[in-house]
C-alpha cells in the first residue's frame, strides 16, 4: 500500500529512538546523499510484508514518518528494532553512516509476526529483544554478520515466516479481507463515506467484532485506518500548483478546511506546507 513520500523529507525510515535537537529539514552536503529504496518481498512472506527497504541517512537530522498502516521490522547498527503503526507522525533521528534496513509489515499482520497485541506496542522505536529475548539477539548477531542487504533481507524474511508457522493464531484472514476492502474502498469511493458496517459484514464479523480485531491487529480502528489511507492518496496526489480545493473533492473531504484539519492531525503540517517541504525536499535529490 507504499505510495510515493515527500523525498529527502519525509522518509519511512526507523532508527532507534533517542532525544536529538536536529531539526527535521536540514539540506544534505552534496558529498553525502540520503537515499531511500524499495523492493518486492518474496513470494513466501508476500501475505505478511508489503515491501523491502534500504535506507542511508546521509547526514544526521531528525526524520518524519507519515502514518501509512505498516509496522515495520528495522535493523541498522544499534540493532534491531520494532515500529508499531501509528495514526499520527512519528519523528527518528537518523545518523549519517547509518544504514536502515527493513521490512514494512502488511496492516493486519503485525500482531501475527510480533506476537504482540499491536495497539500494546508504544510510540517509537521499541527493541525487538524487549519482544523476542535471545532469539532477537540471535537474529541481530546474524543480521550484523550478513555479506550485504539482501541477506539481510532475507534473514528478516525467514524470521517472519518462522514467527508466521510457529503455532501462534496465525494472520487473521478477515482483517486482512477487511484492511483490502477498506483500501479499495477508499481509492473508488471517495465522496461517499466508506461504511465500517458494510465492510464487517462482508468479511462475516460484527462491526464491534471487527473494530476489536483491528485494535491487535492492526494497532487501531477500521476507521481510523480509512482516514490513513485517505490521506496516503492525498500524499500521493500533491503536486506543486494543485489546487486544495480541488484535492479535497477528489479526495472526499468535506471541504478544504476539512483536509486541512486531517493533514494537520496525521502529519503535524498543513497540506500547503506538505507542498512546500516537497518543492524543497526534490531540489535535494537523493540516489537510486
Amino acid at each position: 500500500m507504499s505510495s510515493p513520500l515527500l523525498v529527502g523529507t519525509v522518509r519511512p525510515l526507523r532508527a532507534r529512538a533517542t532525544p536529538t535537537p536536529t531539526p527535521a529539514l536540514t539540506p544534505a552536503p552534496a558529498a553525502s546523499p540520503s537515499w531511500f529504496r524499495e523492493t518486492a518481498p518474496s513470494a513466501f512472506v508476500a501475505e505478511a510484508v508489503v515491501a523491502r527497504w534500504v535506507g542511508v541517512g546521509g547526514w544526521d537530522r531528525t526524520l518524519r514518518v507519515l502514518p501509512d498502516g505498516c509496522a515495520d521490522l528495522v535493523w541498522s547498527a544499534d540493532g534491531l528494532i520494532v515500529v508499531g503503526a501509528r495514526a499520527e507522525p512519528q519523528r527518528f533521528p537518523v545518523a549519517a553512516d547509518h544504514r536502515n534496513v527493513g521490512l514494512r509489515l502488511c496492516p493486519g499482520a503485525g500482531r501475527a509476526v510480533l506476537g504482540v497485541a499491536l495497539d500494546d506496542l508504544p510510540p517509537g522505536a521499541v527493541p525487538a529483544v524487549d519482544l523476542w529475548g535471545r532469539e532477537a539477539a540471535r537474529l541481530e548477531d546474524r543480521l550484523h554478520d550478513a555479506r550485504d542487504d539482501d541477506h539481510r533481507h532475507e534473514l528478516l524474511e525467514r524470521h517472519v515466516a518462522a514467527r508466521l508457522d510457529g503455532g501462534g493464531r496465525g494472520v487473521d484472514p478477515a482483517v486482512l479481507a477487511a484492511v483490502r476492502l477498506l483500501r479499495r474502498r477508499s481509492a473508488h469511493d471517495r465522496v461517499h463515506r466508506v461504511s465500517v458496517t458494510r465492510t464487517a459484514a462482508d468479511v462475516g464479523l460484527s462491526p464491534r467484532e471487527l473494530r476489536r480485531r483491528f485494535a491487535t491487529d492492526v494497532g487501531y480502528g477500521p476507521k481510523t485506518l480509512q482516514r490513513v489511507l485517505r490521506f496516503r492518496d492525498v500524499v500521493h496526489d500533491l503536486r506543486p500548483g494543485a489546487s486544495l480545493a480541488d484535492l479535497a473533492a477528489r479526495h472526499g473531504y468535506a471541504d478544504q478546511s476539512h483536509l486541512g484539519r486531517e493533514c494537520r492531525a496525521l502529519s503535524g503540517s498543513s497540506p500547503a506546507r506538505l507542498l512546500a517541504l516537497r518543492a524543497r525536499a526534490t531540489s535535494h535529490p537523493g540516489s537510486p
